[in-house]
């Protein structure tokens, strides 16, 4: 991409960013995972307004964190959806929503990206009443008595305290925090022959709540079998450890880790690890395609699904863009920035 199609403003409320928006004859923008304020004079901008695609069933988590904190509650549902960006953080109305029924055994990284998809899917759906300014009209203000707040995830809170914590409490932490911060345990390890045994610090990359025995009596004891490590967890659950990663290692199945160290004797202590601007040149519904200018707030690879259905030119607004900027690598590019098209 050519860097003269990357903008940077450090706030989105600089005169000469909302001069460059204005130049582009905005009529919507849409947003995704955007984690900067966006002013009223942002706002006032676009003739159809801004919308906002957050990938949880709004009001429920609102905020930085939809995805990591849906997943941590243990929830059996969530989903996607398409809303009205105003002042108020991630409270406007909204347009379309998408279920999606949950295993308990996702993870955040490949949930967001599949609720990104599908709310791409919505938006693209969507588009025609946009346009045809009746969208605005069916939007459904949110009910503020349900409403959950979606906090964003601290490094510090990928501790697991398998003591105080359940076997549930901990897996769902494990998918929730997958990618980042991720969670981690500290386990004491004493080798095949040894007497003494030293504490290592174990990333958890994969676990499963075990529906076997009681681990009450286990006082801290970790059970080793051929395929998992069974660590109890606080109200008598065990939790199977399936895949770890070790310091300065990569990760592997909790088996491979047993047959390099040995014997697990016990729990320590808990671990401390620890696009938019849609724009028609032709009215709505002729009989030729309209052509369509788009402005983006994105951070996922969604932004390329509009992109390549529609004849346009990219924009991004960046403020951690790497030096080099590719049309392939803005697929992995998972930052909270803008991108702007045009059509050509």
């Amino acid at each position: 991409i050519a860097e003269d199609r990357i903008l940077c403003p450090v706030k989105a409320n600089e005169e000469w960013f909302l001069d460059a928006l204005r130049a582009l004859d905005v009529d919507l923008m849409v947003t995704a995972a955007y984690g900067n304020f966006l002013p009223q004079k942002f706002l006032d901008i676009p003739r159809y307004g801004t919308l906002n695609i957050h990938p949880s069933l709004l009001p429920q988590w609102r905020g930085a964190a939809p995805v990591q904190r849906a997943l941590e509650s243990g929830q059996a549902e969530t989903g996607v959806s398409v809303a009205y960006t105003v002042l108020k953080m991630d409270a406007g109305p909204v347009l379309r929503q998408i279920k999606k029924p949950l295993n308990g055994d996702e993870k955040a990284p490949e949930m967001l990206t599949e609720l990104f998809e599908k709310g791409v899917e919505a938006l693209l759906e969507e588009l025609p009443s946009v346009f045809a300014g009746e969208a605005a009209a069916r939007a459904v203000p949110q009910d503020e008595k349900t409403l959950s707040h979606a906090a964003k995830v601290s490094p510090d809170e990928g501790e697991l305290d398998f003591k105080k914590q359940s076997a549930l409490e901990c897996h769902n932490k494990v998918r929730g925090f997958a990618g980042w911060p991720g969670t981690k345990a500290v386990l004491k390890i004493r080798a095949n022959g040894e007497e003494d045994s030293k504490e290592v610090t174990l990333k958890i990359i994969t676990t499963r709540v075990s529906t076997e025995g009681d681990a009450s009596a286990a006082q801290g004891q970790v059970e080793v079998t051929k395929k998992v490590l069974r660590v109890p967890c606080g109200g008598g659950g065990w939790l199977e450890l399936l895949e770890v990663q070790p310091p300065g290692k990569k990760a592997m199945p909790a088996s491979a880790h047993q047959e390099k160290v040995g014997s697990v004797s016990k729990c320590a202590t808990a671990a401390t690890y620890i696009p938019a601007l849609l724009t028609s040149k032709s009215n709505v519904g002729q009989a030729n395609p309209p052509i369509w200018r788009i402005t983006t707030c994105w951070a996922s690879c969604s932004l390329l699904t509009i992109a390549a259905s529609l004849p346009c030119t990219l924009y991004f607004l960046h403020s951690t863009l790497p030096k080099r900027v590719t049309r392939a690598n803005t697929l992995t590019l998972f930052a909270t920035r803008i991108a702007f098209i045009r059509c050509k």
